[in-house]
């Protein structure tokens, strides 16, 4: 349903924020090569819209996602972890498997903007992927923070977003402090 959406985008559309189509892997194949800006894909979580799941797998955006070369910034929601894959590839070797997955699908990425719906300081791995994009060239800003679930209250989400400073992860200007339902932004 998308592709008519995005044969008909004018020469000039250099940015794209397409909220939870499904399959997202499958409609962002059509992406012109004009779009510099790309968003939202949710990795790792499940976001109910409209009576659907949407969110993919790591495995999946590995497998499936397409290679989009003229993207240089990608927004995405991360999440703790997905039905089909529970949790993240671990540690330093699996926060460099999601930097290079990241840029094998998308070449010239410079900049990963996130959403982080988080259960911990270490889920999901938003320090260590951080840290491993930067080593790589690529900027990695937390958009907003806010919890993967109803029993993480709004104090251990505030402690997470000081974790993350504290571990020199760049936040946007925007989730530097609390707001309501728990969420950082």
């Amino acid at each position: 349903q998308l592709a008519p959406l995005l044969a008909a985008l004018p020469a000039s559309c250099s940015a794209l924020d397409v909220r939870h189509a499904l399959p997202l892997a499958r409609a962002l194949a059509g992406v012109p090569a004009t779009v510099r800006a790309l968003g939202t894909v949710v990795l790792m979580a499940e976001i109910y819209y409209h009576s659907r799941v949407v969110g993919m797998s790591f495995s999946h955006f590995r497998s499936h996602f397409p290679t989009l070369p003229a993207v240089t910034e990608l927004h995405v929601v991360m999440g703790p972890g997905h039905y089909e894959e529970p949790t993240w590839p671990q540690g330093a070797r699996g926060a460099a498997a999601v930097a290079a997955a990241l840029q094998e699908k998308l070449p010239v990425l410079s900049t990963l903007i996130v959403e982080a719906m988080v259960e911990s300081l270490a889920v999901p791995p938003v320090v260590e992927i951080a840290h491993a994009l930067r080593s790589r060239g690529v900027r990695c800003v937390v958009r907003d923070i806010r919890a993967a679930s109803r029993r993480i209250d709004a104090a251990t989400v505030a402690s997470i977003a000081a974790g993350l400073r504290a571990a020199d992860v760049e936040m946007a200007p925007r989730a530097s402090g609390l707001a309501d339902n728990h969420k950082v932004g």
